[in-house]
């Protein structure tokens, strides 16, 4: 379940001036990274619960012994379900691939591919979330012709 229907007031809105272009060079760089897991599910309403369930899978494993876990896994699996809502129903193909990467001090969470550019917050206010949650949202050029959306969260 996303929540694009919530609206934060405090959280400033973008706009066309302040949003970063897609360009390839955005493309997020994950040196060293430990773990990454991926998981291809079709675009239907259902896409962002199956992504969500597979992360809660996977996220525990990778950081190990970290001391709480629980509200870190929360937040990733929640930029997760909003990323994914958006994927699906924005892309033009039937499938939709969900990356989680770790690299020690950050998740890279991304989704391929959705198409044109990923939208205002004003528009998907769960984008909202995404925002507060990650230290680094972006976007950059698929392989197939479409836009891979991503966002980082720090453990």
């Amino acid at each position: 379940m996303s929540i694009s229907d919530f609206t934060p007031s405090a959280t400033p809105p973008l706009t066309p001036e302040t949003a970063a272009p897609i360009r390839p060079a955005q493309q997020p760089q994950l040196l060293g990274t430990r773990s990454c897991a991926r998981l291809s599910v079709d675009t239907d309403r259902r896409a962002a619960e199956r992504c969500s369930a597979f992360a809660r899978t996977v996220l525990g494993p990778f950081l190990g012994d970290h001391p709480d876990p629980g509200p870190l896994v929360d937040n990733v699996v929640a930029v997760i379900t909003e990323l994914v809502d958006v994927a699906s129903r924005t892309t033009r193909r039937s499938t939709i691939v969900c990356v989680v990467e770790f690299d020690g001090s950050h998740f890279m969470v991304s989704v391929e591919e959705i198409h044109g550019r990923l939208p205002h917050p004003q528009d998907e206010p769960g984008l909202y979330l995404v925002h507060r949650v990650a230290d680094e949202v972006g976007q950059h050029l698929g392989d197939h012709g479409g836009t891979v959306i991503w966002a980082s969260v720090p453990v």
